[in-house]
């Protein structure tokens, strides 16, 4: 049967971000640091997304052109949303198994592979 990952991740002080099923759990205590539903935020500025960025516990801010970046306070970095997808991504594929870490983009081949096997 297949199932479907979170699409969700969390940052912690000093370590690298955590995937999936920990990040979910982690939500209860570390809220402004989960990030989840970010391809809203993909692509867009943030005079588009006021009302959506109240929606979410984390902080969503404007960089110098005004697009949309999402600040985490335990990294002391702002992230743009694609880089928090392919954070997800990444951790995606390696969770579905199989991917060779050496090939560039394997972790999205695999998915693809899988997510069509699953549902075959």
């Amino acid at each position: 049967m297949f199932t479907t990952p979170p699409s969700i991740t969390s940052r912690l002080c000093c370590r690298p971000p955590l995937p999936l099923q920990i990040a979910k759990r982690q939500a209860v205590v570390n809220p402004e640091n989960t990030f989840f539903s970010v391809k809203r935020f993909i692509g867009r500025k943030m005079s588009e997304v006021q009302e959506e960025s109240k929606q979410v516990p984390y902080r969503v801010v404007a960089d110098g052109n005004g697009n949309v970046k999402i600040a985490s306070s335990n990294a002391n970095k702002e992230f743009a949303p694609e880089e928090i997808s392919a954070i997800v991504l990444r951790k995606v594929g390696q969770v579905l198994g199989g991917q060779d870490q050496g090939s560039p983009g394997g972790g999205v081949r695999q998915l693809s592979h899988q997510a069509c096997a699953g549902h075959a």
